[in-house]
């Protein structure tokens, strides 16, 4: 049943947060964006049940129906904000739950289920950590987008006025950052927390913080916007915590299939 729910689980993981883009959420508000979604969806969790019997058929076409029907109803009436995200999330793990208690033997029954033993406890290992790194980054971007975006600024720093240029000063204009620079950065710094965590080395967090506090003391210093430094703040250990707890959610995971080996 483990096995089964973890094939499941990735393939919605990958289909919702890595073969997801920008362009393809902005299209699900429309039934052809949404059908493409939901076909992108199940055609990879058929790849990872890798069926060897028409026993995935009904499984696939249940968890197809009711993803379209959630994704659906989000779309049309909850909204994109954090209760209706995670309630979107929910029921999709919780059908998954439900398909993998009423089809145990999917994975027995799979292509996987013909390795040897050794074989599989590696396949379903690494496939932990793809599941642990998704949670950990891209969904840890969503989830923490959507809490601080109640507390983002939401007006212009006060200005003082500027005493006339010194000539060979340097500029005090603003500087223009990268388009979705924080967002790539975001998942820097909780995919290096995870693999720091993963290969045994919880120091290297440390130093990522360190790093990042250097990076950003010019943000946090600025006495003229309190706000916007405190919103940094706040970002920045809502990331490395949900790094960490993802990080730690699948070091206990692996235990379970490396044991055995």
């Amino acid at each position: 049943m483990i096995e089964t729910f973890l094939l499941l689980l990735t393939g919605h993981l990958l289909g919702d947060f890595v073969f997801q883009s920008d362009a393809l959420i902005a299209r699900k508000k429309t039934l052809r964006g949404l059908t493409e979604h939901v076909v992108i969806v199940t055609g990879l969790t058929l790849l990872l049940l890798a069926p060897a019997s028409p026993l995935a058929v009904a499984p696939l076409a249940l968890m197809a129906v009711s993803h379209f029907a959630m994704d659906y109803a989000k779309t049309r009436w909850l909204g994109d904000r954090l209760w209706s995200f995670s309630l979107d999330q929910a029921v999709h793990i919780g059908v998954l739950v439900a398909l993998a208690l009423a089809w145990p033997d999917l994975a027995r029954q799979s292509l996987w289920g013909m390795a040897p033993a050794d074989v599989q406890l590696q396949i379903y290992a690494a496939l932990t950590v793809v599941c642990g790194v998704i949670v950990g980054v891209p969904v840890g971007g969503v989830v923490i987008k959507k809490l601080v975006e109640p507390l983002a600024p939401t007006s212009a720093p006060p200005t003082v006025p500027a005493a006339a240029p010194v000539v060979g000063a340097p500029s005090t204009a603003p500087i223009i950052g990268m388009r979705s620079a924080g967002r790539y950065i975001g998942w820097l710094e909780r995919g290096l927390t995870i693999t720091f965590i993963l290969i045994g080395h919880p120091e290297g967090v440390g130093f990522l913080l360190a790093a990042k506090s250097i990076l950003r003391f010019r943000d946090v210093q600025d006495q003229t916007d309190r706000h916007q430094a405190e919103y940094i703040i706040i970002g920045t250990f809502l990331s490395f915590g949900w790094a960490l707890f993802a990080a730690l959610a699948t070091k206990a995971a692996l235990a379970h299939w490396l044991a055995p080996l």
